[in-house]
């Protein structure tokens, strides 16, 4: 009898550590490790790796997309000595990553989401925002900016991420340069700069700087703890089945959504910083740096979009799951119970916190 007792243990105590402070309201329901089965999606799409995030060498070809773009070339001024080069209205959301910008040349990016208009100055090494993650820009080497004087849409948040801080900018003039021992900015408007163990709210005209991250697999950890609570949130919003249990009490539902909502949040900050960081150490190894045999242990961009597959892989709900509605169909609309925007971030805002 005890040993028959064991893997149900064990299911219960995977629900504790996946979902930390929303365990008590499933008490009752066991962590299956079953794949979800191929078929039609009904959770909203979690970060997990771009379609061209493997590629090694960076193009000047766009990949042509289906998709509405999310981050379009709005302006280009090519390499002093010519060739082929982006042109203004190229649709970059799916670039092969990285981008490498060579010196005298710049890329001024029009992010659809937000409405941030992002400068990259020459030389420098960077992702693009993309359709998994639209409102980011990762900066691995070089100077980027942002202007106040762009058509930001109301409480839109950018977030501009380098190997030592994540810039959350609002419609901000913000200068941001990412260097190997250190990442600088240079504010003339207010805007916050954060890692994962402080938070700066700076008021306009402040300079500063972040030193490298120490340790970057701790960055991909954290990113990959907060998909994982991202898509196993949305999967409880959106694919609660018909043979489920009895419905959960509306404050429950409400809980739920708001953490689901601020793991959001935090996944946007985590991921983006640690993209920005793996990015680096690519750049970082393939030019040879010395720092990158020992901060960049095992950290590449490749690893990380591998390693975020495999945390935002939706987990099927036992039978007995609580409905959101006892009087439902046992079907959920995707609409309404999608994220909301993000909220705008309080005075000390820190990824993973």
């Amino acid at each position: 009898m005890r040993a028959a007792r064991l893997p149900r243990l064990g299911r219960l105590a995977c629900v504790a550590v996946a979902f930390g402070p929303l365990a008590l309201l499933f008490l009752g329901v066991a962590c299956d490790r079953k794949p979800k089965p191929p078929g039609p999606a009904t959770t909203a799409p979690p970060i997990g790796p771009d379609g061209d995030a493997l590629a090694a060498a960076s193009s000047t070809a766009p990949k042509p997309s289906t998709r509405p773009p999310v981050c379009v070339v709005a302006y280009a001024t090519p390499p002093p000595g010519g060739g082929a080069w982006f042109q203004p209205g190229d649709d970059v959301s799916e670039a092969p990553v990285p981008i490498v910008v060579p010196t005298g040349a710049s890329l001024t990016l029009s992010v659809r989401r937000t409405g941030h208009e992002v400068t990259i100055k020459g030389p420098a090494t960077f992702r693009p925002c993309t359709h998994a993650e639209p409102d980011a820009v990762l900066l691995a080497d070089g100077d980027a900016s942002t202007d106040r004087n762009s058509n930001v849409r109301p409480g839109a948040e950018l977030y501009l991420a380098t190997p030592g801080f994540v810039a959350i900018i609002g419609k901000a003039s913000v200068k941001v340069h990412a260097g190997v021992e250190a990442s600088t900015y240079d504010a003339e408007d207010s805007a916050t700069f954060t890692n994962l163990d402080q938070s700066r709210t700076v008021d306009p005209g402040a300079k500063g700087a972040f030193k490298r991250y120490e340790e970057g697999a701790t960055l991909i950890t954290r990113c990959g703890v907060q998909v994982t609570a991202v898509a196993s949130a949305e999967s409880m919003l959106l694919g609660l089945t018909k043979d489920a249990g009895p419905p959960l009490p509306a404050a429950s539902i409400g809980i739920l959504t708001a953490q689901q909502i601020k793991h959001a949040r935090e996944r946007s900050l985590d991921c983006a910083f640690a993209g920005a960081y793996a990015l680096a150490c690519d750049a970082w190894t393939k030019a040879g740096e010395k720092i990158a045999a020992t901060a960049c242990k095992r950290v590449t961009y490749a690893g990380l979009t591998s390693h975020l597959a495999v945390a935002a892989s939706v987990w099927v709900l036992p039978p007995g799951s609580p409905l959101l509605d006892a009087g439902s169909d046992g079907s959920v609309d995707a609409a309404a119970a999608a994220p909301s925007p993000a909220p705008a971030p309080s005075a000390s805002p820190s990824p993973g916190k």
